[in-house]
């Protein structure tokens, strides 16, 4: 007798190792079952039938087949590779960038008390305002490139962006900040020399 491919239906011919259709290996193969048809009792003539109820034959049960089962084709999803170093680097320039930008928002704060009171000499001024400018303009440099390694490390695939996000923030507001204490630097020196 043929038997079929329990995995596409097709018949598999005898001693095959392997479904012709689908290649499939044949120890899956299943004979075919023969549908069970309901034998019925002749109805008689209904003047000949009997007054009492006849019982009618068990109904009849469908064929069984194999079920076949679509494989499931799971897409691997990559975890996130640990940190990203460009956005740890990014957000350590930031923080630096936030230093050097507080030391100059002091150095113009002790600048301008100076003016009012007289404490720091001529000397003394020149060099608070030469301070004052190169660590302003190093400020801005550092935002710069703590900016562009914030950008950067948000784009890279597969990695952790937090650290990358935020240094791009506050470099970004940093880079801001380092424009306006410049420009406040600039108008003290013009107007004090």
């Amino acid at each position: 007798m043929r038997s079929f491919c329990a995995n596409c239906g097709a018949p598999v011919e005898e001693g095959a190792a392997f479904c012709g259709s689908c290649g499939a290996p044949v120890q899956n193969a299943v004979e075919p079952m023969q549908p069970a048809i309901p034998v019925e009792p002749p109805v008689a003539p209904v003047e000949s039938q009997p007054s009492a109820p006849v019982e009618s034959a068990a109904p009849a049960q469908a064929p069984v087949y194999p079920v076949y089962q679509q494989p499931v084709y799971v897409q691997p999803v990559s975890p996130l590779k640990g940190s990203n170093g460009v956005g740890v680097a990014s957000f350590v320039m930031s923080m630096v960038s936030l230093v050097a930008t507080i030391a100059v928002i002091a150095i113009i704060s002790s600048i301008m008390d100076s003016v009012s009171s007289f404490y720091f000499s001529f000397s003394e001024l020149q060099t608070l305002c030469t301070s004052g400018i190169v660590l302003a303009i190093l400020a801005l440099l550092v935002s710069i490139v703590g900016l562009i390694l914030g950008i950067v490390g948000v784009a890279r695939r597969n990695v952790k962006k937090g650290l990358a996000l935020t240094g791009l923030i506050i470099n970004g507001v940093e880079l801001l900040a380092d424009f306006v204490v410049i420009a406040m630097i600039a108008a003290i020196i013009n107007e004090l020399f």
